[in-house]
């Protein structure tokens, strides 16, 4: 009894462990990610919808259906205030795209975003994006 006891305390445990990607918590569902982040992104672009990392989207300029959205979470982390969130895009061909921002009292502060065709699913990738002399990221106004 004893045994199992302890095996069921592991086991809870181990499920319930926050996953982490070095220092970066990851997140796994777009439900976690702020609202704000969603709605400042519609402001700029009116049909902004993002697919969670297990929903259907539409990939390419093939629409296969127009109730799908044309991006799909790929990475999500926070580091205490700051998240990471890419997405892929579609269109004529899947770009990525990083955003960086971060959360305080509710608000959204700092938001900068860059795109690329690389494939930036985990935090040293991401790093070395970041570090790429070639990289931009640009500043949006969240207001």
């Amino acid at each position: 009894m004893k045994k199992v006891i302890i095996i069921i305390v592991i086991l809870i445990n181990f499920i319930s462990c926050k996953k982490y990607d070095n220092d970066w918590e990851l997140i796994n569902s777009k439900k976690i990610i702020p609202e704000i982040f969603f709605s400042t992104l519609e402001k700029n672009n009116k049909n902004f919808k993002i697919a969670d990392f297990d929903e259907e989207w539409n990939c390419c300029c093939n629409i296969i259906d127009v109730s799908l959205s044309t991006q799909k979470l790929l990475y999500v982390g926070k580091k205490r205030d700051l998240w990471r969130v890419v997405y892929m895009q579609g269109g004529y061909g899947i770009n990525y795209a990083y955003n960086e921002f971060q959360i305080k009292n509710d608000s959204l502060y700092n938001l900068k975003i860059a795109t690329t065709l690389y494939k930036i699913d985990h935090s040293k990738m991401i790093d070395y994006f970041l570090n790429d002399k070639d990289t931009e990221l640009i500043k949006v106004d969240a207001r």
